[in-house]
Order: structure tokens, then sequence, then C-alpha cells
């Protein structure tokens, strides 16, 4: 049998890491502008996706006038289950939504409206909150702020477990709802009640400008909001250039208990955050600077992964990008504790691979200490941004805006869309086997895939199996074709291998003997090499061996044969060597008669010394045997006790041996 090599299969390192592809995308919208700026998994599997549109037809139904807050329900196979546009006369337009206790919605975003249908505007542009049933309807809708803009930039909302929320925004004014202005722009947190009234809120800043873009619960009740701050006083404290990554953890009803900075001598955005396992933070956003607490700056802007700990304090970064603009906009830690990035690229360098034309979709996965796994590019040749992401089984659902019509995307409506793919962590199939063996070895296929959890295996010949690692015996020689399809539940990836089945040699000889020599004649087919083992401790690779034996007996020989793909097989046989006396002076110093007896035999010697008689059978076993220490002329040896057949009759004294063949009839 050929030996299997597989040992080092378990040795071998898995740097082969899952690959994204699209399941499925979507585009939703109208035949002008319409754009999506973040989304929610919702409890029924499916997933809310809020941003705005002025469009008035596809998918949008209503436009109360320039732009609206638009909301979009799919199910988990993005099939719109209702759309619902919220807005007045103005520019109304949704920075973010989650599901509340409900299974309604709650929604944050801006409004400068100010009619029947959005009413109280402070001033300029207000915070807009909106709360929706869990099928869009709309249940109430307030506004926040003060004389100036407010809620313009990003803003970010909580349900809390009592019904209430918590809502940053950035905010210019100094009035109305706004108090404790720093200067220019402030972060502006607020909580309001199950029905929007106002609980509390605070500025925090300094005399420059801060926009906030996301909240976050921590686990000891508090909150984290990250954004970028270009002040050097207030609660920012010192930056280091331009605008800085400004990280600021509070307390349930607003107080700072920690607040950090992060960047380099140019802009430094924080767009969002998450939670570790370790109750620190992973920050993303983007940078163009190279110095201060970044390095590696690939050219233009990066993205920016920065990892804090509990107190904020930096553990480690990385920048991902190319030599052109590159914006991360989400985060969300994988199921390893690595981290998933969303956002989007115009690269076609660096770390960029794919880039379609103008900006694409950029995804990318790193492990827990921010080393890059994989990346993809998805889009088409017009703008592609991506502002959302949610987690789905075995992959993500990100959702932005487009304007192309070709590459990834189809099915575009008109100037810009939002538009939704559900991409799958694909499998990445893998195997390792012996590719050449003997007929009638079993086969040990090792699964080396990743990430999958059913496994589909085709051995070529008719038969296929489900087990992890199986191991398969072939019923005929031949070239095989082994497929294994590798799934995860949502995606499949296959890999094909070809395995050969040698013909067996077969081993085969005759002999022949005479006296001490044996002749072999080596019969084998298919053989290409040869070794012998003649029973006596001596062996021989020639293909026709004249072997030459030292002593009478039965000798077991066996013949190994080998083809010339090392498939090898083994014909063994028993061999009898008789030897008789070779020197006829010794043998005429005895006399032996009959050599065919029914009796006896009787020895006649002239010899006087001492001798030893034995007689042996063919399989050397001793069958009689006497010692005479002084020879008469003759000796009578009663034999008639044995059997019939061919005996070896041995006389031994101390200068000479003679062998006899002896006869019993």
């Amino acid at each position: 049998m050929k030996t299997l090599l597989l040992l080092t299969a378990y040795c071998l390192p898995l740097t082969v890491f899952s690959q994204p592809v699209i399941q499925w995308e979507k585009t939703f919208g109208g035949s002008s502008f319409d754009f999506a700026r973040f989304q929610q998994k919702t409890s029924d599997g499916g997933y809310v996706t809020v941003g705005y549109s002025n469009s008035t037809d596809g998918d949008v139904t209503t436009n109360y006038g320039s732009f609206d807050m638009w909301a979009v329900k799919f199910d988990s196979l993005g099939t719109i289950q209702w759309q619902k546009s919220i807005g007045g006369n103005g520019f109304d337009l949704a920075w973010n939504v989650s599901q509340t206790l409900d299974k309604g919605f709650i929604l944050s975003g801006f409004t400068d409206s100010n009619d029947t249908l959005i009413s109280g505007n402070h001033g300029m542009t207000d915070v807009l909150i909106v709360k929706l049933d869990s099928a869009g309807n709309v249940k109430w809708k307030k506004v926040y702020g003060g004389s100036n803009d407010d809620g313009n930039i990003e803003s970010g909302i909580l349900p809390m477990k009592d019904g209430s929320y918590m809502v940053t925004a950035n905010t210019f004014s100094n009035d109305g709802d706004v108090s404790g202005n720093h200067g220019s722009g402030d972060f502006w947190v607020f909580k309001i009640d199950s029905v929007g009234n106002l609980k509390w809120q605070k500025c925090l800043g300094g005399s420059s400008d801060e926009d906030s873009h996301t909240i976050v619960p921590t686990n000891d009740g508090g909150f984290v909001i990250a954004g970028h701050s270009d002040s050097n006083d207030g609660d920012v404290g010192t930056t280091k250039g331009l605008d800085d990554e400004w990280i600021v953890k509070i307390d349930s009803v607003g107080n700072i208990k920690w607040s950090k900075t992060f960047g380099g001598s140019n802009d430094d955005v924080a767009f969002y955050l998450t939670q570790t396992s370790d109750s620190g933070y992973a920050v993303i956003g983007y940078t163009n600077s190279n110095d201060g607490d970044v390095t590696n700056n690939h050219g233009g802007m990066d993205e920016w992964l920065i990892k804090l700990d509990s107190a904020g304090n930096l553990k480690w970064q990385k920048t991902f990008g190319g030599s052109s603009g590159d914006y991360g906009t989400r985060i969300l830690t994988s199921p390893d504790n690595g981290f998933v990035l969303a956002g989007y690229s115009n690269s076609t360098d660096g770390d960029v691979t794919g880039n379609h034309g103008s900006f694409d979709y950029w995804i990318l996965k790193t492990d827990s200490i921010g080393n890059l796994q994989w990346e993809n590019s998805f889009g088409g040749s017009g703008l592609d941004d991506a502002y959302a992401l949610s987690p789905a089984y075995n992959g993500y659902v990100i959702s932005g805006y487009t304007n192309s019509n070709d590459g990834d995307i189809s099915g575009n409506h008109g100037a810009m869309d939002i538009w939704s793919l559900r991409i799958c962590i694909k499998p990445a199939a893998n195997f390792i086997s012996d590719t050449s063996v003997c007929l009638n070895d079993s086969i040990q296929f090792i699964n080396l895939s990743v990430n999958s959890n059913q496994w589909n295996w085709n051995f070529g010949d008719a038969n296929s199996s489900s087990a992890f690692s199986p191991s398969h015996v072939y019923a005929a020689a031949g070239n095989y074709t082994v497929t294994l399809v590798a799934s995860n539940g949502t995606c499949t990836d296959t890999i094909k291998k070809k395995v050969t089945v040698n013909v067996l040699p077969v081993s085969s000889f005759a002999d022949t003997t005479n006296g001490d020599t044996a002749y072999f004649t080596n019969n084998s087919l298919a053989a290409c090499y040869y070794t012998w083992n003649f029973g006596d401790g001596n062996n021989s690779s020639a293909q026709n061996p004249i072997h030459t034996y030292s002593a009478n007996g039965t000798y077991s020989v066996c013949l190994t044969v080998y083809s010339c793909d090392s498939c090898q097989s083994i014909f063994c046989k028993d061999v009898s060597i008789l030897v008789l006396g070779t020197n006829e002076a010794e043998q005429n110093s005895f006399s032996i008669r009959p050599t065919l007896f029914t009796d006896g035999i009787t020895i006649s010697s002239s010899f006087k010394k001492e001798i030893e008689v034995a007689v042996y059978d063919l399989l050397s076993r001793e069958v009689y045997s006497k010692k005479i220490a002084e020879p008469k002329s003759e000796e009578y040896l009663p034999l008639g006790n044995l059997d019939r057949g061919v005996y070896l009759l041995k006389i031994s004294s101390s200068e000479k041996i003679i062998s006899y063949k002896i006869i019993k009839e």
C-alpha cells in the first residue's frame, strides 16, 4: 500500500481569509435625489434605512416640499415592506434611526421647515425627532433648538429602557432649548421622555467648532459621544492641528467623565464608534494627517481606526486607504472580536483594490488589533458612498447612495438612489489529499475550508459524502475529479482537485532447484522494481535471481514488486532445499542401504570415530537421531515409524558432515 503523507496538513497555517460577495443588491428611490444615512437591523430580521429624498415617483409616493426625511423598511431579501416621507415645506433630513421598545422607530435629523406639517421651528435649522409605529405611521414629531443652526451636521439617538431617548447633535445656538454654548458650534446632548418632552440638555465644547456624529451607551450606564473639534479650550482641552477627533465620556445626566482628542496637524474626524468586549472603544473616521497620533497615511484622506481603553487612552491606531480619498463612516465588532468597517473610497492603490470608478463603497475587515484581513470595493462608474452598516447572518447589509447604474448596481431610478446590498462572507473551500494513490488505498481528504458549516463532497465516481473530512476507497483505477462545495447557509464556494488511482502490479514467480541452488523466474506484471526475500536473511533486487542456500530446509521466499507509481504487491511460496554430500570421497566412506526403505536402513562404514546420525523431514524437523560412540562396520537404523515421504539423513563427525536423501515407502 502506498504511504499517505497527510500529517503536515495539521501544521499548515490557515492564512486564507473569507471574502465577501454580493448576495443581493437593491436600489430605492425615484427620478430625483434619494440618500441613505443610517440603518438598523429590525427585530423581524429586516432592516430600516433612513435618509432624505426629493423624488415624487418610483418608490417614493409622497414629497411635502424640497427634501423630506425618507424611511424605508425592507425585509431580509431587500424587498420594500413600507416607506414613509416626513417633512414640511423646507429641508427635512434624517441622520439616524433606532427601533423602539414597542417595535416602532425613532428618527433624528434636522429641519428648516415651519408650517402645519413641521411646526415650532426656533430659527434656521432645528433638530427634528420623529416617532413612527412598526408600520411607519407617524405617532409624534418635535423640533428642538435655538435661533441658529442645530442638528444640521449629524445627529444620533438612543432609546432608553425607561422609554426615554438620548440625543446628540451639533448646535450653534445659545437660546431657545439650548443653553451653555461655549462659543461657535458645540456638541449638544439632551434627553427627552417617551413623548418627546425635553428633560435636560448640555452643551459640550470650546470656543471654536465642534460637530458630534454619534452617541453610544456604555456598560456603566453612561454614554460616549464621538465627533470632531478645532477648539483648544473649554471642555476640549488641547488639539493637535486643524480638526481633531473628539471623544467625550458622560454619565447618565450629561456630566463629563473624561474628554480626549486624537489626531495630527491636519483634519481628523471621528464618525462612529462601538464599545468593545474589554469595555474600551473602537472609533472609525478619517484623517489626512500623518503626524501626532497618526502614522502611515497612504496619501490624501485615509480611513482611520483607533482603539481606546475604558478611560479613553489610545491603545493603537491604523490607517487604511490609497493615494486618493478614503473615508470611514461605520464600524461593527465582528464575531471574532475583529472589526468590520464601512465607508467609501476613490483610491486605486495602497490597500484599495477593485475600484469601479469615482467613489465606491469600501468595506474592510480587520482582526482584533487592526490588521487588515480583507477589503472589497462595491459600486459602479459613478458616485457610491456607504453610510450604513448592519449585521446579517454570515454577512452584512450596507446602505448609502449611488448615481451609478452599472458595475455592481442595477435598477437606478434616476439622479441618485439609495443603494442597499447584502454581502455574504463567502466560505473559502479548500482541502488536501494524496493526489496519486494505489488501487484499494483509502484516501483521507483533509478539509481546510474557512467559514463553512456544511460540506458536500463528490468523489467523481458517483459516490459522495457530507462529512467534514471523509475518507474514500475507489473501486477502479483511473483519473477522478474530486469536488468540494463548502457552504455557510448563505453563500457557497467550490473547489475541484484531481486524484489519480493507479493500477496494482501483480507479483508472481516460479522456481527450480538443483542441490543447494534455487533458480527464480519472475512472472510479475506491471512491475518496475523488485525486492526478493529468500527466507534465509538474504535479499536481492534482481529481476530473475539465482540464490545458493547454505543449509537444507524449506524456505518461505517472498517477491515484492513495485509499479512505476510506487504501488506494490507481494507473493510468497515455499522452496525446499535438499543438499547431498558434494565430496565423492567422503560419500564413499559410508554406504547406505536401502535408500528406498520400509522398516529401516543399514549404514556400512570403515569410519572408526564417533558419529551422530540424524534424520530430518522436508520442514527441517528432526524425526530421528542416534549418537554412535564406536561405529561398527554396520549400524541398523529402525525407521519404520516414519511417515511415507522424502527425508534427509545427516551423518556428522568432528571432521565432516555428509547428507543423503532417503525415501520411506
